[in-house]
């Protein structure tokens, strides 16, 4: 069953699905559908996609959907569905792609997600969530794109990042084969994912050394967080990384020199950080940002980009061979008032230590010189 057309309204029965117990398909994208998904979607056993997005579908997700053990794709994106995931999202065992953006959707992700262990994307974006990331979800054997930006999420993002070490693209699709005419067309409906976007959250401690391990991810968006630490010397090993998105978190120290080998990187923001120290230079990446907007927000950064001049060695030396100038500068006179310091004060602290008629003599001899100065 296919519907795909803006112009088309479309009511949603209560009871659905009682003929069509072997569809494998259920579309009506990009339609006026009104009313909720019904609960009696479930009667179609055999379905393995559902697509529904830009719908403008209302109420909860059906708790008898996730009865749908064979369902492989369901996209409900740009609709205003609400209520929360249930934990029976476990029921489905061959959940390939979940996409719920930009809903209403509220409460925690449950746990029981990670045991749906064939998921490869899991787009939880544009929603309501709240609470802790589930730790399980860095374990998901399978998981390729993981997207939970603009929700309220807090917790740590170390757990999150262990299966971008094996993560590789992934292509989703379904393929049609219509017959018009007698003659048959094969029609494709791909879509790539290999990208992950957590930012908007309140995500907090250091980028994780295994997001640096993927050299398939494309899109890294960790923006307006509460990331702090360096930014991963290693990042310069992912050479797919098209897009990188830092910026609002609490960084701190130097961008890596390593970014520059980034070929294909186009976009950048690292603004609003707390970074410091000169802004790497060298391939493409003098031109990448030209207006020096990437780097906002920094202002211990420098460097040609943001047309801020940073101290170089040389300067430095300048300085501190003033100061050493200085220094040699007054060392005579030091010299002389510690000799005149030692020459005064130094026979009474050495008569002070003989006997009394060394004084005697002392005396005399200090008369003695006095003497021959007034010439008697």
């Amino acid at each position: 069953m296919f519907h795909d057309n803006s112009n088309l309204t479309v009511d949603l029965p209560l009871t659905f699905a009682y003929p069509w117990p072997y569809l494998k398909t259920f579309a009506i994208e990009n339609t006026h559908a009104v009313g909720q998904i019904p609960a009696s979607i479930s009667n179609s056993t055999s379905l393995v996609a559902v697509y529904a997005s830009s719908s403008m579908i209302q109420g909860p997700i059906p708790s008898s959907l996730f009865n749908l053990t064979n369902l492989q794709y369901l996209r409900l994106s740009y609709n205003n569905i609400i209520g929360f995931l249930p934990s029976s999202i476990s029921g489905l065992r061959k959940l390939k792609v979940m996409n719920v953006f930009q809903n209403n959707l509220t409460g925690e992700i449950p746990e029981s997600i990670c045991e749906v262990p064939s998921i490869q994307v899991l787009h939880l974006a544009g929603n309501h969530f709240k609470g802790s990331l589930p730790d399980c979800i860095g374990r998901l054997p399978n998981l390729q794109a993981f997207h939970i930006d603009d929700n309220s999420m807090e917790g740590s993002v170390s757990s999150l990042f262990s299966f971008f070490q094996n993560s590789t693209p992934y292509e989703v699709g379904v393929r049609l084969e219509m017959m018009m005419k007698r003659n048959v067309y094969n029609i494709s409906l791909l879509y790539s994912y290999d990208s992950s976007t957590h930012s908007c959250n309140l995500l907090e401690g250091n980028i994780p050394l295994e997001v640096g391990w993927s050299q398939a991810l494309r899109i890294l968006n960790l923006s307006h967080n509460r990331l702090h630490g360096d930014i991963p010397m290693n990042f310069g090993n992912m050479s797919g990384l098209e897009s990188l998105d830092l910026s609002f978190n609490r960084l701190v120290g130097e961008i890596p020199s390593s970014l520059t080998k980034l070929d294909f990187l186009g976009s950048l923001s690292l603004s609003y950080n707390n970074l410091s120290g000169k802004i790497p230079s060298g391939g493409h990446f003098d031109t990448l940002i030209w207006d020096g907007s990437a780097y906002i927000g920094n202002a211990f950064l420098c460097g040609t980009s943001i047309q801020k001049k940073c101290m170089t060695y040389s300067s430095k030396s300048h300085s501190v061979m003033e100061m050493e100038d200085g220094k040699e500068k007054w060392l005579p006179y030091g010299f002389a008032i510690l000799g005149y310091a030692l020459g005064f004060w130094g026979p009474f602290v050495v008569l002070a230590m003989r006997r009394e008629e060394s004084w005697n003599w002392y005396w005399r001899r200090v008369d003695d010189v006095a003497l021959r100065i007034i010439g008697r």
